[in-house]
């Protein structure tokens, strides 16, 4: 159980330790009907993303990091329900990320920056609604794209993506990260 306390302008939640830590969640809860899912990449989006989702009138769940510390860097608190969020300009590969990992693709987007590889980073805080436009409006521009997620290979951000890349026959490869 995530206990929300508030505490002079924002949240904190206690860390109840290695046992709440969940990857199966999503794949799980997308086929619920009805329920709006929603992972904050850090803790500044977790309070956006409390302040626009907290009075919606269908059950909402919540994915939260423990780390109340650590922020990904050019996201700046950046939220829209049924949007994700773009950091950077790459050509050479889209990562699409969500979640509290978001902190450690970006170092991964930083090592292949060194090699000479450029990269965008996707974050998709908003598994339902997922981010259908934006996944419309960046996936043409790249030819690689990968998934990275702390869930399963199946059910998550990488089974959403692959669902609507085959549907609207997109032609890339793209290798899920688990």
């Amino acid at each position: 159980m995530v206990r929300m306390i508030g505490s002079g302008g924002g949240f904190y939640y206690p860390n109840d330790g290695i046992t709440h830590f969940g990857i199966d969640d999503f794949g799980v809860l997308r086929v619920q009907p009805g329920l709006s899912i929603f992972a904050p990449a850090d803790y500044q989006q977790a309070s956006t993303i409390f302040k626009q989702t907290w009075d919606m009138p269908s059950p909402v769940y919540y994915r939260l990091g423990k780390d109340e510390q650590t922020i990904v860097p050019g996201l700046m608190e950046k939220f829209a329900i049924g949007q994700a969020q773009l950091i950077g300009s790459g050509q050479d590969l889209l990562m699409i990320t969500l979640g509290s990992i978001a902190s450690e693709t970006v170092a991964a987007i930083d090592s292949l920056a060194s090699q000479g590889i450029s990269c965008t980073l996707m974050v998709a805080s908003s598994i339902i609604p997922p981010p259908l436009p934006t996944l419309v409006k960046t996936l043409p521009h790249f030819r690689q794209v990968m998934t990275v997620e702390a869930h399963y290979i199946n059910g998550g951000i990488g089974s959403l993506v692959s669902e609507f890349a085959a549907e609207g026959n997109f032609d890339f490869p793209l290798p899920l990260w688990g």
